[in-house]
């Protein structure tokens, strides 16, 4: 009984352990190509044009994306400019003006998947917008492909690969690394089909 008493008193000082210390890791479930394909709202290869941070209309941090879309897949036309409003902001101090407040206090806030970069491409699977105009990437970031075209070795032709933060880790339809991009539209196209 002692023994057990001894045992109780740890419990506390465990808990306080566990839970002061800060956790530096999301878990998610992975996602296969054919899962992101099904949750996405949009699916579409885009440049980023601009990339901005602020409260939005409710005073909430938000971080926008514009992106051209150079080709639309599901849910997003070719040449069409797509806004993406994604909850949290990168930068900090965010900027309150006198007679704003923000919902979220905060130091700091990070995106999924990092911040996008003007100039780059991307393969983006987005969720629907919610009913505050919020998306973001398919599980967690995996649904985000930074797209590299790069000049392929001993060859005269350039290669685009598309490589998501897991590096392609899961995908089920290609191995692990960076991926032709126009396989994977073709698959994407093909799990689209009804």
């Amino acid at each position: 009984m002692l023994r057990i008493l001894r045992q109780l008193r740890l419990v506390p000082a465990l808990f306080f352990i566990l839970y002061s210390v800060p956790s530096s890791a999301t878990m998610v479930l992975p996602l296969d190509l054919r899962q992101m394909t099904e949750q996405a709202g949009r699916i579409f290869v885009g440049r980023c044009d601009d990339l901005s941070q602020d409260l939005d209309e409710n005073g909430i941090p938000a971080t926008y994306a514009h992106l051209t879309v150079t080709q639309g897949i599901k849910g997003a036309q070719t040449g069409e400019t797509i806004l993406i409003k994604q909850f949290g902001v990168i930068r900090w101090p965010l900027d309150v003006r006198e007679g704003e407040k923000a919902i979220v206090p905060m130091k700091t806030m990070t995106l999924s998947s990092g911040p996008y970069q003007p100039g780059a491409d991307y393969l983006l699977f987005l969720y629907p917008e919610s009913s505050l105009g919020f998306t973001s990437p398919v599980g967690a970031g995996q649904g985000r492909f930074a797209v590299i075209t790069t000049a392929a070795v001993g060859a005269a032709a350039l290669m685009t690969t598309a490589t998501n933060p897991l590096d392609n880790r899961f995908l089920g339809s290609f191995p692990e690394g960076p991926a032709a991009l126009n396989a994977m539209v073709e698959k994407i196209r093909e799990y689209i089909k009804p």
